[in-house]
This record gives C-alpha cells, structure tokens and sequence, in this order.
C-alpha cells in the first residue's frame, strides 16, 4: 500500500506506531510484536507482527510518504479493511496497492 501526501506527520515515528497497533487491534486482530529503526535519510522502517501475518512500514517524513508490504498468513479477506486503517492512520486520501499471487 502506498500512502501518498499523508497529512500526519511521520517522525517522530513513536505516535504513528501506537496508532498502528491500536488500528490492527480494532479490526480483531492480535499483535504480537511491534519494532521500528530509523534510516539514514530520516525515514523509519517498522514492523508489526501479529497472529494472522505481519505488516512492514517504511516512511519519508519530507516526501510526506508511507509504503506499507500486507502479508497475510490465511487469506486475503482483511487485506481491505487494513489498508484502509492503513491510510487513515497516516492520514491519506491518495492509496494504491497490488496485489502479488503465487
């Protein structure tokens, strides 16, 4: 998922990734892990790990930008409901997304 022109600012990523995990925790599902670290450009690569799979984050706080990777473990049923938490979490109305079947 691609989050373009969020409207939250991005760093520090501490408040972003609360609200990640309260979003996740909303839509029933169980986290297990969260961490994050910062790149050399400012940005910040998270990852948040839950029963039924995991979502990785990489942000670009000047770009006003957020990539999200959805990997679900059982099914591909939720994978709207967590885009859309997604990007209201960073506060865009600019998303996009694929999807890759193997």
């Amino acid at each position: 998922v691609n989050a373009e022109n969020t409207h939250v600012p991005l760093a520090p990523f501490g408040d972003i990734e609360m609200s990640l995990v309260a979003a996740f925790e909303s839509l029933g599902l169980k986290v297990l892990s969260s961490s994050s670290s910062t790149s050399e450009g400012g940005g910040t690569f998270g990852t948040f790990v839950f029963e039924e799979g995991y979502v990785s984050a990489r942000t670009w706080p000047e770009q006003n930008y957020c990539a999200f990777d959805i990997h679900l473990w059982g099914g591909f049923s939720m994978h709207e409901s967590i885009k859309d938490a997604l990007l209201k979490v960073v506060g865009s109305d600019e998303g996009s997304s694929y999807r890759v079947v193997g």
